[in-house]
């Protein structure tokens, strides 16, 4: 592992590890007898579902949703919930919160806590206790104390970590948690205690609907049981996404699909299953991951490999740059790359997104506060924050921007696509990303 990070820091470039064969699988694979030799390629790949004319729709598929046609086929997509491996789970850690303000003295730290809503008693009650509190030459850290954090407010707590949120160091407060009212409506099925519910609501804010959750560590060391730690984690970071899969018929038109999933021609060896599919009897369906690269298709519906470097540092910029790629590059936590990147390599097309397009969200002052890769029909390949909490997902482009609209504010929605070599680029934007 050693050698391997080595290589990558030389190279900039990560080579990807094989993929898990269940990544791959769409939820249900029929295999039939009598079926041709090229359909049960593409059942064993996991990438196939034949439907028979006469079968009743699966439990799997029941909540499937279909999409509007458009120029990328018929598709169908289900919605799932996916939970942190057991695995990664004692890497996520917990302990007391540390905080750190970014060139503030710690007098004017606790003018900044007084002016947040924080009661002056209170304040003087921390600035004279001096076991809390450290200084460096870019400013002050204070580890505030639980029964303080648990004591303030929604509003006060927003305030506060706003300005956490300005420093890279504080991660958790830089990339929340996002909850929304029916992930906190599920809580007591979860087999949660009402000790562990109670204090995980104390801890959110933001207006709402979508509320934030930035004490991911310190909630978790206040749980004594193991078990209950592990249900908490897979209940608090369980995210949304979609399984989609594209319809294929005797009507299906499949030059027309591959136009739109395959503009360069790579998936010419595609081809005869395509066409082998449409004459299934009753229809049959292909997951879209067989048209995409190796990124996205290694990392959909997944959490971040905590052993990987690059991996276990990636953010939603790292995941838009990389989109497309059979090799990874390395520029993880970079965001004067990412500046870069946005100015020189992308501009806006002022049209209807399509595949491979950046949908690059801005805030207020015009910079980068986030960016997804548009697929089809509102559906965006995203990664809705930094590291190990935050998994690779698909979601709806409306909902993605309803999310980051709770967590920074006002945003908007700009497209870019990538310019070729030897074309000038015009800038998204001239700021470096939040």
């Amino acid at each position: 592992m050693a050698a391997a990070a080595v290589q990558r820091a030389r190279t900039g470039r990560v080579e990807l590890p094989p993929l898990p064969n269940q990544q791959l699988l769409v939820l249900r694979v029929s295999i039939l007898t009598g079926v041709t030799m090229c359909l049960c390629a593409g059942f064993i790949a996991g990438r196939v579902t034949w439907r028979p004319e006469t079968a009743p729709a699966t439990a799997s598929w029941r909540s499937a949703t279909r999409a509007g046609a458009g120029p990328w086929g018929e598709l169908e997509y289900i919605p799932i919930k996916i939970e942190p491996p057991k695995e990664l789970l004692p890497q996520l850690g917990g302990g007391p919160a540390r905080w750190f303000f970014e060139d503030r003295s710690p007098e004017q730290v606790a003018a900044l806590l007084e002016g947040a809503g924080v009661e002056h008693r209170v304040v003087v009650g921390l600035s004279g206790t001096a076991e809390l509190w450290s200084t460096t030459p870019e400013g002050t850290f204070l580890a505030p104390p639980v029964a303080f954090m648990m004591s303030i407010s929604p509003a006060v707590r927003t305030s506060i970590y706003a300005e956490l949120a300005r420093s890279s160091r504080n991660r958790q407060q830089r990339d929340p948690i996002p909850v929304s009212p029916e992930l906190v409506e599920s809580l007591a099925s979860r087999g949660l205690s009402d000790s562990t519910i109670a204090q995980f609501r104390s801890l959110l804010y933001g207006a709402g609907p979508w509320q934030l959750f930035a004490d991911f560590s310190t909630a978790s060391s206040l749980i004594a049981d193991g078990g209950e730690r592990v249900r908490f984690a897979r209940a608090i970071l369980r995210a949304d996404s979609f399984v989609v899969r594209l319809k294929l018929d005797p009507k299906t038109d499949i030059d027309r699909i591959l136009r739109y999933w395959d503009p360069t021609g790579h998936s010419a060896a595609e081809r005869p299953l395509l066409d082998a599919l449409t004459r299934v009897k009753g229809g049959a369906d292909i997951n879209v991951l067989a048209f995409l690269a190796a990124m996205p298709g290694r990392f959909l519906n997944r959490y971040p490999d905590p052993s990987d470097p690059v991996e276990s540092h990636a953010d939603c910029f790292w995941t838009a740059l990389n989109f497309g790629a059979e090799h990874v590059d390395g520029h993880v936590d970079d965001p004067e790359y990412v500046a870069a990147s946005l100015r020189t390599r992308y501009q806006p097309t002022g049209k209807p997104p399509t595949l491979g397009d950046l949908i690059v969200l801005l805030d207020g002052r015009g910079a980068p506060v986030h960016a997804a890769v548009y697929l089809a029909d509102d559906l965006v390949f995203t990664k809705n924050g930094y590291g190990l909490l935050h998994p690779w997902t698909l979601m709806k482009m409306s909902t993605m921007v309803d999310l980051y609209r709770a967590l920074v504010g006002s945003v908007r929605a700009v497209t870019v696509a990538s310019v070729g070599a030897g074309t000038e680029a015009h800038a998204v934007s001239s700021a470096t990303p939040r």
